[in-house]
This record gives C-alpha cells, sequence and structure tokens, in this order.
C-alpha cells in the first residue's frame, strides 16, 4: 500500500487475471464523459502503474475494486468526491461495538455507519440458514446411530439372558442390571463421540491450514471453504449426541431390568 502514490493503481487478482497484467505493467483508465445528450462522448485517459496485486478471497471485490491515489482519483473524476471513510479494527468480530460508539458520536442524516457484516447481510444469512440446516441433518445421522445402539442391546439382553438371571439370583437388583445396560450404551456413543469429535477438529484444522477444498467464487462469491471452530457448538454437539445415546439405552435396560429370575434359567 506505501506504492499507492501518483500514477499507480492496486488491482485484485481476478481483473489482473481476466486482464492477463503482471506488476509494473502499464494501461489506461478509460473514463466516459457525456455533458449533456446528443454532445460526442470524450472520455478521460489516463496512464497508470500496476504496482500491487491483492487478493481478498471474495470474487466481487477481487474481480471490480480497483486503489488509486485520491489526487488522482480527483484528477479523473473532477466532479465527484469522497463519500466514505473504512475502518480496519485488530479484531473483525468487535466491528458492532465499534460501529456503535461511533453512531454515539456521528448524528444526522448525512452519516451512515454500516459494519462489514451489513454490507454483507445476505450471505450471513444464508450461511447462518445452511449452519442450522447442517446441525439438523447432523442430529438426523446421530439419531440413525442410536437405532443401532439400541438395537445392540436389545439383542444383548436376548442373547444374555441367563446371565441376567444368574446375575440375579446371586443378588443383583434390577436397578444394577439397568444401570450395566445404561452404562454399556452410553460407552459406545461416548466412544463414537469421542473419535468424531476428534477427527472432526483435526479436518477443521488441515482444512484451514491447507484449504484444499476450492469453490467457485462466481457462485459463492469465496474462492476457498472458511473455517472457524466454535467451541460452544463443538460443546452443544458433544452433550446433543451424548443425550441421544442415553435415549437409546432406556428401552433395552428398561427390559433387561424385567426379566424373571425362574423363568430365564428355566428357559435355559
Amino acid at each position: 500500500w506505501s506504492a499507492l502514490k501518483n500514477n499507480n493503481i492496486i488491482l485484485g487478482g481476478e481483473i489482473t487475471n481476466i486482464l492477463n497484467l503482471k506488476l509494473n505493467d502499464e494501461l489506461y483508465l478509460i473514463v466516459p464523459r457525456i455533458k449533456q445528450i446528443g454532445a460526442p462522448v470524450i472520455p478521460r485517459v489516463e496512464k497508470l502503474k500496476l504496482t500491487g496485486i491483492y487478493n481478498s478471497g471474495i470474487y466481487e471485490y477481487d474481480s471490480s475494486l480497483v486503489y488509486i491515489n485520491i489526487e488522482v482519483a480527483k484528477k479523473i473524476f473532477p466532479d465527484a468526491a469522497s463519500s466514505g471513510v473504512e475502518l480496519y479494527i485488530d479484531n473483525p468480530f468487535e466491528a458492532e461495538k465499534t460501529a456503535k460508539a461511533l453512531k454515539g458520536k456521528l448524528s444526522g442524516p448525512y452519516y451512515s455507519v454500516r459494519t462489514w457484516k451489513d454490507r454483507n447481510y445476505n450471505l450471513f444469512a444464508a450461511l447462518k440458514l445452511e449452519k442450522t440446516m447442517m446441525f439438523i441433518v447432523l442430529i438426523m445421522i446421530v439419531l440413525v446411530a442410536t437405532f443401532n445402539i439400541a438395537g445392540t442391546l436389545i439383542m444383548i439382553s436376548v442373547t444374555r439372558a441367563k446371565d441376567c438371571g444368574i446375575m440375579r439370583a446371586i443378588g443383583a437388583t434390577k436397578k444394577q442390571i439397568r444401570m450395566m445396560f445404561n452404562f454399556n450404551g452410553l460407552l459406545i456413543g461416548f466412544t463414537g463421540t469421542v473419535i468424531g469429535t476428534v477427527t472432526g477438529l483435526i479436518a477443521a484444522m488441515l482444512l484451514k491450514k491447507y484449504q484444499f477444498i476450492q469453490l467457485p467464487p462466481k457462485v459463492y462469491l469465496i474462492s476457498t471453504l472458511p473455517v472457524r471452530v466454535n467451541v460452544i457448538d463443538t460443546v452443544l454437539i458433544v452433550i446433543t449426541a451424548m443425550f441421544i445415546s442415553y435415549l437409546a439405552t432406556i428401552y433395552p435396560a428398561r427390559r433387561a431390568g424385567k426379566l424373571e429370575v425362574a423363568e430365564e434359567l428355566r428357559n435355559e
């Protein structure tokens, strides 16, 4: 950005590729000018030098947004004036707090404070909806897994009926039998949850570092899949998975607890 002086220009990576430009190339910026209807078009032409290329990761910006010196801009657009100021803060997630503070100091109809979230509201609304749908799909997958846990425990209660009867005969209570099946189901759910969580976090870190999933920027506005691990979301998923796993153990545990000692031993 320090090179943005005189007749220098900075372009986005997408428009640079479209125009087949490279650093230190010279180009002409042509701006049509019409003073009145029917008058001949006399364009303004300014010779500029490409001294920088930026890649924001957002296709809309990289393909259309250019930076030039403000004095050169006044020369090309003499009737135009600066219409806004952009502020960059260290933590982008505190933009709303900063905007609120600015709104308290800037009053009147001529001032408008907008954050980067406000300017990309449609994109973030779509991402929020997608996040909600992904959570619902994840819950459905976990529910399918709980049927496997319930089925496994039911088969154990059937095949191990004799063992349950012997345990009852030597003094085990129905509550202890139920707790045994509950613990078995929770152990299965806990093991799967831990493996899935660790694998997911490792995959997220690798994706964040190497960005090996590419997106068509013309469709999604961004070129790579963004990754941000949220502790609250992770804890919520783990707790939900464990709770559903516990629900899957209730029926098999109650079924095993209702087994009668004499009947089971006689059948065996």
